[in-house]
């Protein structure tokens, strides 16, 4: 069986930056809600990838919640200027080293390219990623001008997720910043 392809990793968390001055990162993780990122990462070799390339491997001795992010340790990272060196640097594992998602719950590597659909304003975009903010995941969609929109990725906004038609469906309120700022102003206030 041939080695997956870097492009076919799927991150389950993100450096975001050293934690402290032995080493300790501090980790955004990229799980959907329903896995564990301290459970699956503690004791994992985790492949490196930086901007698409291959950055080695390194096993996950220590994490810790910390927030919404999490506190990790890798083998052979023992000071803060290694650590420094690896912010940005996605964690990731193969899809056959990930245990299934139940029904209604997707990896962002799965979502990432697809078109977004909104019920009445048709195809607002394509998923540039699907990012934790705060306590709240958000799907920024990249609209064809360029700009992002960032849209909760929730109930009853998405309405459904078609992998086979590379579709989202969604259903955002009239007036959603950054989808309907072009409306004609003057059509706007003749309607109120």
């Amino acid at each position: 069986m041939n080695e997956p392809g870097v492009a076919d990793w799927l991150a389950v968390g993100r450096v975001a930056r050293a934690h402290g001055i032995a080493g300790e990162l501090r980790v955004e993780a990229l799980t959907p809600e329903v896995l564990d990122f301290a459970e699956l990462a503690l004791g994992r070799e985790l492949r490196l990838r930086r901007d698409g390339r291959d950055r080695g491997r390194a096993r996950v001795v220590g994490v810790r919640s910390h927030g919404p992010a999490y506190l990790i340790w890798l083998e052979g990272v023992e000071d803060r200027t290694a650590a420094e060196g690896l912010r940005g640097v996605e964690l990731c594992l193969t899809r056959s080293e990930l245990p299934e998602l139940p029904e209604g719950w997707h990896w962002e590597a799965d979502l990432t390219g697809m078109a977004v659909v909104d019920r009445r304003r048709g195809e607002i975009g394509r998923v540039e990623s699907l990012d934790a903010i705060g306590a709240q995941w958000s799907l920024a969609i990249r609209r064809p001008d360029g700009a992002i929109v960032r849209a909760p990725w929730k109930e009853p906004l998405v309405l459904s997720v078609d992998r086979g038609e590379g579709r989202i469906e969604v259903d955002l309120p009239s007036g959603y910043p950054g989808l309907d700022a072009d409306e004609d102003p003057e059509r706007s206030n003749d309607e109120s």
